[in-house]
């Protein structure tokens, strides 16, 4: 590969990359939510920046997407 193409590759991956995030919503009111949650802790950082205890927890928030471990500060 030469160095003009991995500039093109890493252009093309950029935005394909911004594409995707602009049509993710982080938190969504009418998604559906638990009734309960168990009181595990098993920290997730939420799309929003925030904490949670749990997935779960990150569920009754209404966000559509985490990750595990907690938030960088």
């Amino acid at each position: 590969m030469r160095i003009g193409d991995f500039k093109y590759v890493v252009a093309l991956v950029g935005s394909l990359t911004l594409s995707c995030n602009e049509q993710v919503t982080c938190i969504d009111p009418t998604r559906p939510k638990p009734d309960s949650c168990n009181e595990v802790l098993a920290p997730v950082c939420g799309c929003n920046g925030q904490t949670y205890d749990n997935a779960c927890f990150a569920q009754v928030a209404g966000l559509t997407w985490w990750r595990k471990g907690k938030c960088p500060r």
